[in-house]
C-alpha cells in the first residue's frame, strides 16, 4: 500500500500517554504494518531492526508499543494490529473492483470499435437505423436495443452503436477511425458545432489526415476546420474594393487656386490638373 488513512483524532485520543520515542516506534511500526501488507516479525529483536531501533531506550519502546497496541499470534509467530488489518482488508476490496471495472470498461471500448470498424468496412455508413435493422439476426427481437449487464447496468447492443454511425457525428467519427483515428466521441459537442457551422465529416477527415500525428489529432483536426469555415465565411461576405482609374476630378476651389496661379504665369490647368500655356490652348 502507497496510502493509508491516519484519522489524526484517533490516533491522538490512543497515543496521548506515550512518550516521544514510543510514538515514533508506533509510527514506524504501522508504516511498515502498512508498506509491506503484513503483521510484524514476532521475534523481538527482528521487530526492532525492522523499524531501526538501535539504542537501548529505541528498543525498549518498540517492545512497549507491541505489548500495548498489537496482539501475539503464536500460530504464525508475528504481531498483528486489528485496525491495521481492517484498512489493508478494504483497500484490497477496492482495488479489485477498480481493476473488475476497468476492465469491464476496455472491454466495452473494444466491441464500441469492432462494431464501428464492421459498419465501415461493409459500407453501411449512408445507411439508415432502420435499414440495418433489417440485417438483423431471426432470432433477436426487434426492441432489443440494450440489454442489462452482470452489473445491473444497460448496455448498448450493436443495433445502438449502427444507430450513432447513422448520423452524421457518427459518420465523421466512422470516417477519422477508417483513416487511423482511434480516439473520437460523436457527441463531442465542438464537434457538433463544426457540423452545425458547414463543416462535412469528409473535410474533418482529410483535416485529421494532414497532421494524423498531432498531440490530440481528433481535436486538432475539428478546431482547424472550423477556422477554415470560418475564415472562408468571412472572405465571402468581405466587399472586394473598386479600383479606381484615372485621376479623380478636381474640385472648384482647387481648379480656381491654380487657374489664379497659372494666369500670372501665363498658363492655364484643364480638369485633369494639367498645365497648359496659353499659346496650346489656342492652337488646341
Amino acid at each position: 500500500m502507497n496510502f493509508y488513512k491516519h484519522h489524526l483524532g484517533d490516533y491522538s485520543k490512543a497515543t496521548s500517554h506515550l512518550s516521544f520515542v514510543e510514538d515514533a516506534a508506533y509510527s514506524k511500526l504501522l508504516r511498515k504494518y502498512y508498506s509491506k501488507e503484513k503483521p510484524i516479525p514476532g521475534a523481538l529483536n527482528a521487530a526492532q531492526r525492522l523499524v531501526g531501533a538501535r539504542a537501548r531506550h529505541e528498543r525498549m519502546a518498540v517492545e512497549t508499543v507491541l505489548k500495548e497496541f498489537f496482539q501475539y499470534d503464536g500460530e504464525r509467530n508475528v504481531w498483528r494490529n486489528k485496525r491495521a488489518d481492517e484498512e489493508i482488508s478494504k483497500a484490497n476490496a477496492q482495488a479489485e473492483t477498480n481493476r473488475r471495472i476497468a476492465e469491464e470498461r476496455e472491454a466495452s471500448r473494444r466491441r464500441r470499435n469492432e462494431v464501428d470498424d464492421r459498419v465501415v468496412s461493409s459500407g453501411e455508413m449512408g445507411k439508415s437505423f432502420n435499414e440495418l435493422g433489417t440485417n438483423r439476426e431471426p432470432s433477436q427481437t426487434p426492441d432489443s436495443i440494450s440489454h442489462i449487464s452482470k452489473t445491473g447496468k444497460p448496455e448498448h447492443s450493436h443495433a445502438s452503436a449502427l444507430l450513432e454511425v447513422s448520423t452524421e457525428a457518427g459518420r465523421a467519427c466512422a470516417l477519422l477511425r477508417q483513416a487511423g483515428c482511434r480516439r473520437v466521441n460523436p457527441s463531442n459537442p465542438k464537434l457538433l458545432a463544426a457540423l452545425n457551422e458547414g463543416v462535412t465529416p469528409e473535410t474533418i477527415r482529410d483535416t485529421y489526415l494532414e497532421r494524423p500525428d498531432a498531440a490530440a489529432p481528433f481535436a486538432w483536426a475539428i478546431a482547424t476546420a472550423r477556422n477554415r469555415q470560418a475564415q472562408c465565411a468571412t472572405e465571402e461576405t468581405v466587399p472586394t474594393p473598386t479600383r479606381v482609374t484615372g485621376a479623380a476630378p478636381m474640385s472648384k476651389t482647387l481648379q480656381a487656386l491654380h487657374e489664379l496661379e497659372a494666369h500670372k504665369n501665363g498658363t492655364r490647368v484643364d480638369q485633369a490638373g494639367n498645365r497648359l500655356r496659353i499659346t496650346e490652348v489656342g492652337s488646341a
